[in-house]
């Protein structure tokens, strides 16, 4: 990934509140999986990761910059979400029904970005 400080550009185009970049990943997938049926299905959200501080309310923020789609993927991140290390997964709950899976291509990168969102 190139320094991260050369993004930042970039990713104030689809939010102007970023102030930093506090971790990243070059490709990522995500992943959504119903407990009642215990299916994953795959999303049609695959690119780079970022976790994002930004200058006002939600102060943290995980967004994909989308190659599948013009959406990109956002989620705020905060106290009610609920993150567990499953390599090459990391996965995380509303507290709810539904759990998102994010696979990750490399193993470095999910160790980065799980010890930022372990802050």
């Amino acid at each position: 990934m190139t320094n991260l400080s050369d993004v930042l550009p970039t990713l104030k185009r689809f939010d102007n509140d970023v102030e930093e970049v506090l971790a990243s990943s070059g490709h990522v997938a995500m992943y959504t999986m119903v407990v009642e049926s215990s299916q994953w299905t795959r999303r049609n959200v695959e690119g780079s990761l970022f976790i994002l501080k930004r200058k006002s309310s939600p102060r943290f923020r995980l967004m994909v910059l989308n190659k599948l789609s013009t959406e990109n993927y956002f989620e705020d991140i905060h106290a009610g979400l609920a993150f567990e290390k499953n390599p090459p997964y990391l996965m995380y709950t509303h507290g709810n029904a539904e759990i998102i899976g994010v696979w990750f291509y490399e193993q470095g990168d999910l160790s980065r970005v799980e010890e930022v969102l372990e802050r």
